[in-house]
């Protein structure tokens, strides 16, 4: 079940203190890791040296991709040792295959690349069927294979994946069984979002699991702040009407 957390400071939950720590342990050690991953994956470009503007009134300047990271000199070329844009006159703008983006994406349409069947072990046939109906309609209602694609995707970049399961446990109590889809959500987490707090007496127990979102969000005159329930919401930064705020949120479940 999903928690919901009232206080910014803390809550009546003592659990709340670990999943605290847990979130902070994961910022500091391992978002870093996470990120470099994927960006090594992606292979984003910055814009390291402005050069004036083209003819069409577009920036013109050098650009380092992420995957130039631990590239020789001879091909990077030789920064002038300065730091921030324009601090790396003489290098040179390398252009790199995406090796490791088109590598992964061929093996996730090789692994997924049809529809997977679930069959329930169950004896009475009336029952099996019933199994196999529910789960079906959850899982193609959650993204069918277009989320298996999505946890390949991220097991192979981070080298695991989690999966998290909504319930909304007020609405289905009493619904109909063919309904439960309706009710029941699958979701792949990422592994920069995901924290897992693990049982002290048995490393493969969950005790809970936080999903920590840091996003950007717009503000304009006059508008009514927007609630978040079932969440835990921080202080936005920034300020000035229509400016962007940075946001978190946190949503814990329990077992």
């Amino acid at each position: 079940m999903s928690d919901q957390l009232v206080s910014v400071n803390g809550s009546a939950d003592p659990l709340w203190a670990v999943i605290e720590l847990a979130i902070r342990e994961h910022i500091n050690w391992g978002l870093p890791r996470y990120e470099k991953m994927w960006a090594y994956y992606r292979n984003p470009i910055e814009l390291v040296r402005q050069a004036g503007l083209v003819g069409d009134g577009q920036t013109r300047g050098w650009f380092r991709s992420a995957q130039e990271v631990g590239l020789p000199t001879r091909i990077v070329g030789s920064g002038n040792g300065g730091a921030g844009l324009g601090g790396e006159f003489g290098r040179r703008e390398v252009v790199i295959e995406n090796d490791i983006g088109w590598r992964v994406a061929t093996m996730v349409d090789f692994m997924f690349g049809s529809p997977i069947r679930i069959e329930s072990l169950v004896d009475d046939e009336k029952t099996k069927q019933a199994v196999e109906d529910v789960l079906e309609a959850v899982w193609e209602a959650s993204g069918g294979i277009s989320l298996m694609q999505d946890m390949a995707t991220l097991g192979h970049v981070f080298g695991h994946v989690d999966l998290l399961v909504r319930v909304d446990e007020e609405e289905l109590v009493g619904s109909r069984v063919e309904d439960a889809s309706e009710w029941v959500s699958i979701e792949p987490v990422d592994a920069r979002r995901g924290v897992a707090v693990m049982s002290p007496g048995d490393y493969r127990e969950v005790d809970a699991f936080g999903v920590h979102v840091e996003r950007e969000v717009v503000e304009k005159a006059k508008s009514k702040r927007i609630g978040l329930s079932r969440r835990k919401s921080g202080r936005g930064e920034g300020g000035g009407v229509g400016a962007k705020k940075t946001q978190k949120v946190t949503e814990v479940f329990t077992a």
